[in-house]
């Protein structure tokens, strides 16, 4: 058995969108935006890694709830890659995490909310 899993800190591109399974699951995605700082020929510059993220159940509508654009958020979980051709022959690539955890890093947001998280706002090591 192995372990696939995905942890990283950025910002929402857009508020989350949720909606409802047949069966009536909420499920929220939203996108998250990871700047990494590299130096380059004497000088920094900035990467930007964007991911989809997909929350269910509570998680999700605490996420609908609680996030808005720019909000900065760890999120932990399972990644799948992707890749695909458009119609010019370009080709992509993404990276789709279905989150098993999602820490609101906001003070707004994490002051009145639980996420699943099982760290207090004031626990978390980097802020």
């Amino acid at each position: 058995m192995g372990l696939h899993r995905i942890e990283f800190i950025g910002n929402l591109g857009g508020d989350p969108e949720m909606r409802f399974t047949q069966t009536g699951k909420p499920v929220t995605t939203f996108n998250v935006a990871v700047n990494d700082y590299a130096q380059k020929d004497g000088g920094q510059t900035k990467e930007t890694a964007w991911y989809k993220v997909t929350t269910w159940d509570r998680r999700a509508e605490s996420c609908n709830t609680a996030l808005v654009k720019g909000s900065r958020v760890l999120v932990e979980g399972r990644p799948r890659y992707r890749t695909w051709e458009d119609q010019s022959g370009q080709k992509h690539q993404s990276v789709e995490v279905t989150a098993s955890n999602v820490v609101f890093l906001d003070r707004k947001q994490a002051e009145g909310e639980t996420s699943g998280s099982e760290l207090a706002p004031d626990e978390l090591p980097f802020e």
